[in-house]
């Protein structure tokens, strides 16, 4: 198990490495996932050398920056929900959990206190507190991909409490860390997640891929350059029209597409589509108010007459001829 924690370490490293060098209109929100995987790589170098019985004054360090992990994950949650901002002097309460942390194990050094089982169960509460508090954060969040992504947050500081929970059961049964199930067990996970995060990363595919995008800045400009594709080729007007085959006349991957659509306009990439047809029939009957319908919608992508009024009645809360007769009546 030892040998897992150099790795962990290693690891953990080059991900806060990665994020701290985003930018963006995320950057804040990086910066604070930056300083998370940083404050990781820190505990688990003090746990290979606390594995060692390598300085006792670890001891003193480690409760605290365990206590601080869970409010840098609240903080980057929050600054994906808050618009891009600098911290704040409000922020410095999130120190008082780590100060705590650091007087009760000086006092414990000094014999003033004996409170082993009591820091155990203050990192517990302040870990589920802030796994909590990233799941409301989560409900808040209003692009699908971004929402997903606040529930793994939360999910995983609440994995982190009961490791710790785990752990310190161990301990207190005079079970040694370098003999610990509980932490070999978060170790194993933890770099098995890391591992196949860059691996999907570097390959632009797999489950985990989307987290990429989401904690990446996405391409300059691609929002404005498939709306302006949208306008210029007017590809909705082909009815077969997929995405694969969107993303083929822009050159770039299919995810990419969905994920913009999803975090810009907040809507799928059929609605996204259906939209601009509907918009486009809209036009087409203020210009030519004779014109049919089956016409109208042919030229507009829907290929069936069903299709095009259930779509339009969604968009415009109207069925096409309801909203035509209304167009007529205010027509002088």
């Amino acid at each position: 198990m030892i040998w897992l924690l150099p790795v962990s370490v290693a690891l953990t490293a080059l991900m806060s490495l990665y994020l701290a060098s985003l930018k963006g209109e995320q950057r804040v929100a990086h910066t604070w996932l930056a300083a998370a995987f940083a404050l990781l790589a820190v505990m688990h170098g003090l746990t290979s050398f606390a594995t060692s019985g390598q300085s006792a004054s670890i001891h003193l360090i480690r409760p605290a920056l365990a206590a601080g992990f869970p409010s840098l994950i609240f903080l980057h949650a929050r600054a994906l929900v808050r618009p891009p901002g600098l911290p704040k002097w409000g922020d410095l309460a999130h120190l008082i959990g780590p100060a705590s942390l650091v007087v009760s194990q000086w006092l414990e050094s000094h014999r003033a206190l004996g409170t082993g089982w009591l820091v155990d169960l203050v990192i517990f509460a302040i870990t589920i507190g802030y796994a909590m508090a990233t799941f409301g954060l989560a409900r808040r969040m209003v692009a699908p991909a971004r929402r997903r992504w606040g529930v793994m947050l939360g999910s995983w500081l609440s994995a982190m409490a009961i490791s710790d929970a785990v752990i310190a059961f161990e301990v207190m049964r005079s079970t040694p860390l370098s003999a610990s199930i509980g932490l070999m067990i978060a170790l194993a996970g933890l770099i098995g997640f890391l591992v196949y995060f860059l691996y999907s990363s570097l390959h632009q595919n797999g489950p985990v891929a989307w987290m990429r995008a989401r904690l990446r800045t996405p391409a300059l400009g691609f929002p404005e350059r498939l709306e302006a594709h949208m306008m210029s080729r007017e590809p909705w007007r082909d009815a077969e029209l997929t995405v694969a085959r969107l993303a083929r006349q822009i050159g770039c991957p299919q995810r990419q597409i969905s994920e913009t659509v999803n975090d810009r306009w907040g809507m799928s990439v059929s609605r996204w589509l259906t939209t601009y047809r509907v918009t486009e029939a809209q036009r087409l009957m203020l210009e030519t108010p004779k014109r049919p319908l089956v016409e109208l919608m042919l030229d507009c992508g829907f290929q069936t007459r069903s299709n095009f009024n259930r779509a339009f009645k969604e968009i415009a809360g109207q069925s096409p001829s309801a909203w035509r007769a209304a167009l007529a009546k205010g027509r002088p």
